[in-house]
């Protein structure tokens, strides 16, 4: 019996993924490039864009790749669901592909286009604010375990 539920923990989550567009898998020596993806994991939407090049290199000086991500947290995912007569995340992910391949060169926009049409919320952010806002709540944790500690 425990070694059921040990294999049944061990199952991976409900987890899909379609690519709209991925300039590297055309050509690998690609300089310049877009990756547009939705994956589901978890109960969640997540879109993202990643663009890479000259251009990010010398607007956002990270590594040369511009990660931007819209979250659908669960609530919105379900709005989603129920708007393209969809129950779990592999039909989700299939559907808005199927609806918006045609766009893939920007499917990032058409789709958020369409959630603000259809009243559908979500997150937006950049990976580098992402970071740069984990650091700053990790430095304040930080420094409440140093006053608890009185250091």
């Amino acid at each position: 019996m425990a070694q059921k539920r040990y294999r049944e923990a061990l199952k991976p989550a409900d987890y899909s993924a379609v690519c709209f567009r991925d300039d590297a898998i055309i050509d690998p020596n690609i300089k310049v490039g877009v990756m547009i993806a939705l994956e589901y994991f978890d109960g969640r939407l997540n879109m993202v864009r990643v663009s890479w090049g000259p251009e990010e290199e010398w607007e956002h000086p990270m590594d040369g790749a511009v990660e931007q991500h819209w979250l659908f947290m669960e609530e919105e995912t379900k709005q989603l669901m129920a708007r393209t007569d969809t129950d779990n995340g592999k039909d989700l992910v299939q559907t808005l592909y199927n609806r918006f391949k045609d766009n893939a060169h920007d499917a990032d926009f058409i789709i958020e286009e369409w959630c603000k049409a259809e009243g559908i919320d979500y997150i937006f952010y950049y990976h580098r604010e992402l970071t740069e806002r984990m650091e700053r709540v990790l430095v304040e944790m930080r420094k409440d375990e140093n006053r608890q500690l009185g250091v």
